[in-house]
């Protein structure tokens, strides 16, 4: 598994998830986010359509990566290169919980966020969650059905690659006979 793309709901847990796989997976890690914006400036610009797909072009080409978003119409390349597709079908209003945790997670620097936490933002993510079509993310990504996991909560993730992991740690020890090695 060294091709990761999970999706989900604003405030659903996508980016934490992902840094903690990042690490523990030692992949490179990356937020569509910041393929739609061009954070370097003082203010977020806007990338071009073609700006933004050709960043994310040059991700997806590489042989590892993680990368987290709820955006899927134009990543349908990150969906079809992925070896596992993680869908977050997460409880809404626990994601408006997520969102507040990260603006005050940010506000009193326990975390770095992307861009500028605002109260704005919060209520402008409220809507974002309880606009998103979960139903049309399942059914876009129908076609990867066979790669596709969906789970409840961001930590499920992890669970699932912990138990994934098992088999090839206990294959690690075993001689050719199956007997295990010091």
């Amino acid at each position: 598994m060294e091709r990761i793309r999970i999706i989900g709901y604003c405030g659903s847990g996508k980016t934490y998830i992902s840094k903690k796989l990042s690490i523990k997976l030692d992949l490179p890690m990356y937020e569509l986010d910041n393929f739609v914006w061009d954070r370097q400036s003082s203010e977020d610009r806007r990338n071009s359509d073609a700006e933004r797909d050709a960043a994310l072009r040059k991700v997806v080409n590489q042989d590892k990566w993680i990368i987290e978003g709820v955006h899927y119409t134009w990543t349908y390349e990150t969906f079809s290169r992925a070896d596992v597709i993680f869908v977050i079908h997460s409880n809404k209003w626990l994601n408006d919980w997520g969102i507040i945790k990260r603006y005050l997670k940010e506000k009193t620097h326990i975390e770095k966020a992307n861009y500028e936490q605002s109260l704005r933002l919060i209520f402008k993510g409220f809507g974002w969650i309880h606009n998103y079509d979960i139903h049309e993310v399942l059914a876009f990504t129908e076609t990867f059905r066979q790669k596709r996991i969906i789970v409840r909560k961001s930590q499920d993730i992890l669970k699932y690659i912990e138990r994934c992991e098992l088999p090839r740690r206990q294959r690690d020890f075993s001689d050719s006979n199956g007997r295990s090695q010091p």
